[in-house]
Parts: structure tokens; sequence; C-alpha cells
């Protein structure tokens, strides 16, 4: 039987939201501490004010950004004592509710400490293209500002890219691809092909939750950057091969 918790996985800027707004409109519970209408953005990417107050109690990442968050190994007994009981908490809120998914970007840094406490728990992983990451990561920067920064940012933002998806793959390959699915964003936002997967995986049909779709860089700050990324060690395009193979290889296990 198919359990009914699920947490989404992948980067910031990857498509988890997009993942998460499918499952919204589709009657799944994303916490039962979700308030948009009181101004929390966060909450309308379906990420629960709780889960996150857990994420950084564990990081130690309050008000820190996202590129700059680092994983922990361990943390100390009394800091782990309050995450037990607010994880077990959570957990009781949601089970008052049929299908739930937990999101937050930072799941992939704090998963063994969700894990313990879920061990059932079924994951959908989503990744993206490390180039179309780093656009999304200078998109909100004026001008001037990309072309002072995007070195740095980019170098930063495929150095983390390589962090968060070579954990994903770790927890791909401890719980299983009976537990486990893989997405690719792009494919996602262009194809039916990925809903149609994602259908299988949880074992019904699903409202249509995709906003917009996937856009190629088009202009010459875009390609510029593209080039940029290219010319760097070749670890980022072999990772993205990895994932897209581990993919492929959960498409047959699940059809």
């Amino acid at each position: 039987m198919k359990g009914n918790e699920y947490m989404i996985l992948g980067m910031h800027k990857s498509g988890t939201t997009a993942v998460a707004e499918i499952l919204m409109k589709s009657a799944f519970n994303l916490g039962f501490d979700l308030k948009p209408e009181e101004g929390d953005y966060k909450a309308e990417k379906g990420e629960s004010r709780m889960v996150r107050e857990i994420n950084n109690i564990i990081l130690g990442s309050h008000g820190k950004y996202s590129l700059n968050i680092n994983e922990v190994d361990e943390i100390n007994s009394d800091e782990l004592e309050k995450v037990n009981l607010k994880i077990a908490d959570f957990i009781k809120f949601q089970n008052a509710y049929g299908e739930w998914a937990i999101k937050d970007p930072r799941l992939i840094l704090t998963f063994k400490f969700w894990r313990y406490h879920l061990p059932n728990c079924r994951c959908i992983l989503v990744f993206r293209s490390p180039i179309d990451v780093v656009m999304r990561y200078i998109k909100s920067l004026s001008l001037l500002k990309k072309l002072l920064l995007f070195p740095f940012r980019t170098k930063k933002a495929l150095k983390v890219w390589l962090i968060y998806n070579t954990k994903l793959i770790e927890i791909f390959n401890h719980i299983g691809p009976s537990n486990s699915l893989i997405i690719n964003y792009e494919s996602l936002m262009d194809t039916d092909y990925e809903i149609q997967r994602l259908e299988n995986f949880i074992g019904r049909k699903l409202s249509e939750g995709r906003t917009s779709k996937h856009k190629q860089p088009d202009n010459f700050i875009d390609k510029a950057i593209r080039l940029y990324v290219l010319s760097f060690s070749n670890s980022y395009v072999k990772l993205y091969r990895e994932l897209m193979e581990l993919r492929s290889a959960s498409i047959i296990l699940t059809k």
C-alpha cells in the first residue's frame, strides 16, 4: 500500500514550487499552518512555517541567503530534543489530513532528521539544469549588478547546485526507486510526460498546476552567462547526465 506522506526535494529554484502547486491543486495538504493570505510568500509556494522553523533550528539558517546555507552533521542535544518534538508535533497535525507533503529546498540538507520520523515517507526528487538555476539566481539583479556580480554569483550557485544534487542522488540511492521519483523540471514544464509519471507514482489523477512554460535564454546577457557556465569544469555536466540517467532508469522501473 502506498503511503500518504511525501517529501518534495530539490535545490532552490529547481522546480519544487511547480511540483507543490500541482499537489496543492490536487487536494494535498502541504502544511496545516499555510496562510498565504497573511502575505507569507513562502506559504504561497507551499512551504509550511513550522517546517521552515524546524529547518532553521537544524541549520542555524534564519535570515541567511539560500546560497550561504551549509549542511550540518550533528546538532547539540538540547536542539535535537527540540527538533524531534517539533517534527513529532508537525506530523501529528498533518496526519489529520489524507494525503500530505512537505516542501522546503533545505530538506535535502536536513533529510536525515525528518526521515527518522517518517521512515515510510515517499520522495519526489526534482532537478534542473545548472545553467537554468544560475539564470534564476541572477534574474532579479539590475543590469549593472548582473554585469558586476554574475561571475561570483555563477560560481557560488554552481557550487551549491553540485552539493544539493549530489545529496539528491544519495537520497535516491538510500531509499530506492520504489519510494522515490526523479523529475526533471524542464520536462515537467514543457511536456505532459512528467505529470503522467507523477500520477503513476502517487497512484491517482492530478490537477494541472503548471503556471508557466520553461523559457530558454534568448538575449545577449543570458547567452553570455550560458557560455560562462559552460567554461567551467565538466563536473556539473557529468552530474546532470547522471541525474538524467537515474531518471530514465526510474521511468523503466515505474512503468
